[in-house]
């Protein structure tokens, strides 16, 4: 793989990053009221039409189907499990990210985790220089606040040209072993 190529997957893989954080961002965009809006069917009339048969009542006569011979034709709410609903739990960072990259992008998404675990500041560089919005006096600003130690220009640029280095020859390795 040439660097040319290298640099074009990071945009790519950059724009990915900054596409996800936008969309969550809009994501949150929304009244407070409004999920349970999105549920409510209105009125007490709508309500019960629309929870006609979703009481359980069914599955707890299938239940208690053995249980004929002893009286019971309904198994009562309080003997049955309540049934699992669906997670709303937002995904982390690294789950949504994780789930949404395509195939050609995956190997640079794990290059740069392998750079963050062998040298975190070249990880966070690579991660500020492709995933965030600003210049680079900007961005070494950023890297400074995140590392708690002083990074001009010149020495971003370094460990932004290390850190390139470093992913040419990781993707070039995986490409080779492809």
């Amino acid at each position: 793989m040439t660097p040319k190529e290298v640099e074009l997957r990071l945009i790519e893989w950059g724009a990915l990053a900054k596409y996800e954080e936008a969309k969550e961002d809009a994501g949150n965009d929304f009244h407070v009221l409004q999920r349970a809006r999105d549920f409510a069917p209105g009125t007490r009339e709508k309500a019960a039409a629309q929870l006609v048969g979703r009481d359980g009542g069914e599955r707890r006569r299938l239940m208690a189907r053995d249980l004929k011979g002893c009286g019971i034709r309904v198994v009562p709410k309080s003997y049955v499990d309540p049934v699992p609903g669906k997670t709303t739990r937002k995904p982390g960072p690294r789950e949504r990210i994780g789930d949404s990259i395509p195939e050609r992008l995956k190997a640079v998404h794990n290059a740069a985790l392998e750079l963050y675990r062998a040298d975190p500041v070249a990880g966070i560089v690579l991660r500020q220089e492709y995933c965030a919005y600003g210049s680079q006096g900007t961005k070494a600003y950023r890297v400074s606040e995140a590392i708690g130690k002083k990074v001009g220009i010149r020495v971003y640029r370094e460990t932004l040209a290390r850190a390139l280095g470093w992913m040419h020859a990781k993707l070039s390795d995986h490409a080779e072993a492809a």
